[in-house]
């Protein structure tokens, strides 16, 4: 028989009933949380200062990690942020091609955005979700919502209802959600705009080249991964899994100055290691490699980067759950490259915190 554990948490299916149960905890400096088409948010009245505390609570994030507010349409956008005209120029662009969608703009923000949104900073993320749900919210609310990623600060993103149970079955709040995981899985990109200078704070389902196809005049440009900044989305750490979790590639052993010993003494320990670790692929790439592991699992066997992206937190949530497995190590095909391969290796690359394993070739199926 099956034991089911007490959930505090109300799950509410989309209908006229539950969506108004919503908008008034909403209304009434509650927190609820609600799909979008990236990621699950934990919302509240980005006006009610009270209610932006709770998120930062519950979350236990950081107050120094500013939030995203979500908006109905740009005229809404537009008493949020103070813009100049070279950046009316590019945001009417923008917003006229990719939203409602996966896009965030750091835009400076107007006086009626408050600090304890933004940290401190005089920017402000402004987004306007491509889904039902978080359209009805913002609307029926009558107010922008602020909402981070619904998870515990730091750790794996939800993109299904059953990831947020691991979070927050135990919380007084409402969930209202979809049947089906979020339409895209992987965090909007955060593009800042400050007079002509573009760039790509955190990278997301649209592209650099999405972007400069509609601004062709105009040079966008790369935060580096690695480059801290007051923004959300940026902590080095971050996407984190309960488990030692690192990418991995390969070396020749052949070409490291070691002598025999050493070399045989690096393979044993590398083998030990190996034997409890899950292997994380994309396009196959290790397959023949696969009983090395001690599992192996596939972001797209296809080799298909969107799915992959789709694919990544999902399979982080279930390889969190597995007790008997220490490591998790993810195949680095990423770096270097562009596109939404870029969007991958920022997510395995804070989520690994950078770290590293190089496993020697002398292992491996030729």
């Amino acid at each position: 028989m099956e034991i089911v554990s007490k959930i505090n948490a109300e799950l509410l299916e989309y209908n006229q009933k539950n969506i108004e149960k919503c908008v008034n905890d909403i209304n009434n400096g509650n927190l609820v949380i609600f799909p979008t088409e990236t990621v699950y948010g934990l919302g509240a009245n980005a006006l009610n200062e009270d209610a932006i505390n709770k998120i930062y609570k519950l979350k236990k994030r950081p107050k120094n990690n500013p939030l995203i507010v979500h908006v109905s349409d740009w005229n809404m956008a537009s008493i949020y942020s103070e813009i100049n005209n070279n950046e009316k120029h590019i945001v009417e662009k923008l917003v006229n091609e990719f939203w409602p969608g996966p896009l965030t703009l750091l835009l400076k923000k107007s006086k009626f955005i408050n600090n304890y949104i933004t940290a401190g900073s005089e920017f402000v993320g402004l987004r306007c979700p491509d889904n039902k749900i978080a359209q009805e919210l913002i609307r029926k609310s009558m107010c922008p919502i602020a909402a981070p990623s619904a998870n515990i600060s730091g750790k794996i993103t939800s993109t299904h209802y059953k990831h947020l149970l691991e979070y927050f079955r135990n919380e007084n709040i409402n969930i209202i959600y979809e049947k089906e995981p979020c339409r895209y899985g992987i965090e909007s990109t955060i593009l800042k705009i400050e007079n002509d200078n573009i760039t790509i704070i955190r990278p997301g389902v649209i592209t650099k080249k999405n972007i400069e196809n509609v601004l062709p005049e105009i040079t966008v440009n790369y935060k580096s991964v690695i480059q801290q900044s007051n923004s959300p989305g940026t902590d080095l750490s971050h996407y984190q899994l309960n488990k030692n979790t690192l990418l991995f590639n390969f070396i020749d052993m052949e070409l490291l100055d070691c002598d025999k010993n050493t070399m045989e003494n690096i393979i044993q320990m590398t083998t030990k290691y190996m034997d409890n670790s899950i292997c994380i692929d994309f396009g196959k790439k290790n397959i023949k490699n696969r009983d090395l592991f001690a599992g192996y699992v596939d972001l797209s066997a296809d080799g298909d980067i969107k799915e992959a992206c789709f694919n990544l937190y999902n399979v982080l949530h279930q390889l969190n759950s597995i007790d008997n497995i220490k490591n998790v190590l993810i195949f680095d095909f990423y770096y270097g490259k562009d596109g939404m391969y870029k969007t991958m290796f920022d997510r395995i690359f804070r989520c690994s915190a950078g770290k590293r394993i190089c496993i020697p070739t002398q292992l491996i199926k030729q």
